[in-house]
């Protein structure tokens, strides 16, 4: 396998949500992605421009995929500016997208992969800020996730420490935002908000 193609773990895991005729809509704008080919050295997509202009699809290589999983593995969360300015990854708006569709709940590899949820802050588009977020973590993490949630309803704000990143939820009146830090991440929102991340 060469460093620039898809591991079999990844690949088995994408192969089984998406294959050619597939269509995934980008998390914050809905820009229509059409997948033509899948393999070993990543996605040839269509988009909506390039439908329209006639030039034909864009390969997206694995790598890029594969450093976005890494990233949301390791870190626990993602964004799509994260992916654009820090990992050069061009097509972050449909790798962002890509990596929600598939099934990370369902993956596990005894060696290098553990089992985990993502929880996508696209269910919640009113959120003005960061184009995405994703957060991965494990069964406790989200039990835990959903009860930080459940205080702010409570008690106007409350916060949780996931991976080194303190998160930050606060109650508010109006637009809802996402501050994306380094080390912290403030969610500003309505209580009905948190209870569509909740769902």
């Amino acid at each position: 396998m060469s460093p620039r193609e898809f591991g079999d773990g990844l690949y088995d895991q994408v192969s089984e949500v998406v294959g050619p005729g597939t269509v995934i809509l980008t998390l914050s704008a809905k820009k229509l992605n059409r997948i033509v080919v899948l393999d070993r050295e990543g996605v040839l997509v269509e988009t909506e421009r390039s439908m329209s202009l006639g030039t034909g699809p864009q390969r997206v290589p694995a790598w890029m995929i594969a450093a976005a999983w890494d990233r949301l593995r390791d870190k626990g969360e993602l964004s799509q500016q994260e992916l654009l300015n820090e990992l050069n990854v061009k097509r972050s708006a449909f790798v962002c997208a890509l990596i929600a569709k598939s099934r990370c709940e369902d993956s596990v590899d005894s060696s290098t992969w553990s089992r985990m949820n993502i929880i996508r802050v696209e269910l919640a588009p009113e959120f003005k800020g960061e184009d995405v977020v994703l957060l991965a973590m494990d069964g406790a993490g989200v039990t835990t996730f959903i009860t930080a949630l459940r205080d702010a309803e409570r008690r106007g704000s409350s916060e949780l420490e996931h991976d080194g990143v303190t998160h930050h939820f606060v109650i508010q009146a109006g637009a809802a935002d996402i501050e994306l830090g380094e080390h912290r991440v403030v969610w500003r929102t309505k209580p009905r908000r948190l209870k569509s991340l909740r769902t």
